[in-house]
């Protein structure tokens, strides 16, 4: 099992990145390269973290691995489950037991605010999910000589994952529901209020000569329903990177910046 080991790893993280992972018990979790991960793990936290860090979301420092996982079904029936919802799946692992671990991987990193939106609308695409496990520093299973790699794909784009999700007929009628209490609209919800330019910018759908107006809607935009400077400067590096070829993630950062600057100095007019 140790090849399924190596190949799991792969698709979910890269080489340099610390991962925690567990033998036998949660409660044994130690830090490690994720190329350097060996034996019969039997946990692994499904994202990875800041070097050096144990487990917990503050420490995520790639949000880019969800997790889904059934409660009360059979496997034959949570297999169903995927297949009915045409969910996108790069890892799929049997427990041993009853339970199997699909991941859905994505080839970038996602704000925290974004990684909330996007967990939210697959906990309303495939409601059945356990919705704890949608936690970006929650634990799931490795291959080992009991727990068997049943499926291995790749990592998905972006833009991939985003129109698998707004083809979906639940989240279309959870965009429509009004806010409920105090609580205010789910997170989903909110982002489904983006306009249509905005969440084209951000699903990569518009074409190059757009790119750069659409950037200053979509931050004007993404401003007014209350996102931080944070995650606004992230998802627009996250969209540069993914849509300007041969772009280093350094000049990404800077020019997201920068358009996030400009927006903010130009606000009134």
């Amino acid at each position: 099992m140790l090849n399924h080991l190596d190949q799991y790893i792969s698709v979910l993280f890269n080489d340099d990145e610390w991962v925690n992972a567990a033998t036998s018990s949660v409660r044994e979790i130690t830090g490690r390269r994720a190329g350097d991960v060996r034996g019969q793990p039997t946990w692994v936290c499904i994202n990875p973290l800041k070097l050096g860090t144990t487990r917990k979301q503050a420490n995520v420092s790639e949000r880019r691995n969800f997790l889904v996982e059934f409660d009360y079904l059979t496997p034959e029936q949570q297999w169903d489950m995927v297949r009915q919802a045409d969910m996108p799946v790069s890892t799929a692992v049997h427990s041993g037991n009853k339970s199997i671990h699909f991941v859905i991987a994505l080839e970038v990193g996602l704000s925290a605010e974004l990684y909330r939106s996007i967990a939210e609308a697959l906990r309303q695409v495939v409601p059945e999910c356990d919705k704890s496990c949608l936690e970006s520093a929650r634990l799931t299973r490795c291959p080992n000589d009991m727990q068997e790699l049943v499926y291995s794909g790749g990592r998905f784009t972006y833009r991939a994952l985003y129109n698998w999700l707004v083809r979906s007929d639940k989240v279309a009628k959870a965009s429509k529901v009004p806010p409920r209490g105090e609580l205010g609209a789910p997170i989903w919800v909110r982002t489904a209020k983006m306009t249509l330019r905005t969440m084209q910018y951000i699903a990569g759908q518009l074409d190059s000569g757009e790119m750069h107006a659409a950037s200053i809607h979509a931050v004007r935009n993404m401003f007014e329903l209350g996102s931080s400077r944070e995650s606004i400067i992230l998802t627009v590096a996250t969209v540069r990177q993914s849509s300007m070829n041969g772009e280093c993630a350094e000049t990404s950062d800077r020019k997201a910046a920068e358009i996030v600057e400009w927006v903010e100095e130009n606000w009134a007019q």
